[in-house]
């Protein structure tokens, strides 16, 4: 108002804005279009449909051209020659403006008409509705009384049989079941527990936003779900949005994952025909804990030459297993000790059977039939060498050394 008493006083023209008067040129914008000149003589009425533009020759209008002038837009509705030359004639207050009477020297610019359209969606609304046995028939009371049916509908059925949108637009309603559930557009309100649901409605979302914390966001939580055919989750645009499951979850068919980044887990749990599942994770030690026979425990940071991971045996504890190559293409491994054909190599590096037919190596020697016993070579039993057998010295009487050739002499 101040405004108004100031721009009266300082005698401009003011216009309030109504729907009979939108101030096109004071309150809008249009996109201009390269050209502002002048009109060289007067409109004196709203029905005269020529005009006279200054410097005319000079703005290379054409016909279809939209020109705003004032509050009014006006389009040149004949052809233009070449060298435009005044007066051109136009359509006078198009696209909603109002042929008003314009001064001479009123401002004139090319507007650049966009050919959009605005069209509203429709509406449906309907209220006190009573959802009574829906789904089954025609009516209500009909067909559709609870002795004539052998099933219960899905909720599905009873969201499809109170409402069916076509085409886009909005159907709200109101209304109430035989349950005592209110419906209210896509609210869904249980009027015994208070459970409340909202579905079918799109829950807009910015690119890596997790709709999780805001608390604008009214998420389904219904305490049961019973779903007849799949879930679909779609992770949202860029397929990363998390669905989390802090329960159990029982699967009944075949498990798939067709992401290249595979499955990942803590633990997995292999029970095949046994009656307890056996355990199968990754460690960074010798494990402390006791298992079940079976369970492994496999090493975070294999070496070559090293080993795989640990296996809980019958024994009630942890034992080491799986030897690495020290070769990509060969087997070649090492080992601590070896026992062959026996039980354990005892305190031997390698032991070979026991016995007479013990063969072992320790850190002093090796010993064929019997242990080292302080000797680097060691044989109990009798030996043959094919070849030359050279000797330091000999030590002994000699009488079971036997010529076989002087023999054979």
């Amino acid at each position: 108002i101040n405004e108004s008493l100031k721009n009266a006083k300082h005698k401009k023209t003011f216009k309030l804005e109504d729907i009979e008067n939108e101030n096109l040129n004071g309150r809008m914008i249009s996109p201009y279009a390269g050209i502002t000149t002048t009109i060289s003589s007067a409109i004196s009425t709203p029905t005269i449909d020529s005009i006279n533009i200054t410097n005319i020759e000079n703005l290379d209008i054409n016909i279809g051209d939209y020109l705003q002038i004032d509050e009014e837009i006006v389009r040149v509705k004949t052809f233009v020659p070449n060298v435009p030359v005044n007066p051109i004639n136009v359509f006078r207050g198009v696209l909603g403006t109002r042929a008003e009477i314009h001064q001479t020297n009123s401002v004139v610019r090319r507007i650049n008409v966009l050919p959009i359209e605005f069209r509203r969606h429709s509406i449906m609304r309907a209220s006190g509705h009573t959802f009574e046995y829906v789904g089954f028939g025609p009516g209500n009371y009909s067909t559709a009384f609870p002795d004539k049916q052998d099933r219960a509908i899905s909720s599905t059925e009873e969201l499809l049989a109170q409402s069916t949108r076509k085409e886009g637009g909005i159907n709200f309603y109101t209304g109430m079941n035989d349950k005592g559930i209110s419906y209210s557009g896509n609210k869904k309100l249980s009027t015994v527990t208070g459970q409340e649901e909202i579905f079918d409605t799109p829950i807009q979302t910015i690119t890596g936003e997790d709709i999780g914390v805001l608390q604008s966001v009214n998420v389904i939580s219904p305490i049961e779900g019973n779903f007849g055919r799949c879930i679909r989750v779609e992770g949202g645009s860029d397929f990363k949005a998390i669905s989390q499951f802090n329960g159990p979850v029982i699967f009944g068919n075949k498990l798939t994952s067709t992401s290249i980044k595979g499955i990942e887990a803590y633990s997995l749990f292999l029970q095949g025909e046994s009656a307890i599942s056996r355990k199968y994770t990754v460690g960074i030690s010798t494990p402390v804990l006791a298992g079940n026979p079976g369970d492994i425990v496999y090493y975070e940071n294999p070496t070559r030459g090293g080993y795989l991971g640990w296996v809980y045996t019958t024994d009630n504890d942890w034992y080491r297993f799986g030897a690495v190559s020290l070769s990509k293409d060969l087997n070649i491994g090492i080992f601590d000790k070896v026992g062959i054909a026996t039980t354990s190599p005892g305190n031997f590096n390698l032991r070979v059977g026991s016995g007479i037919s013990m063969f072992s190596v320790d850190s002093v020697g090796v010993g064929i039939g019997t242990s080292a016993n302080l000797y680097k070579l060691n044989i109990n039993g009798n030996g043959n060498i094919s070849g030359t057998l050279y000797a330091g010295y000999l030590s002994g009487d000699g009488s079971g050394i036997v010529n076989l050739n002087a023999a054979a002499l």
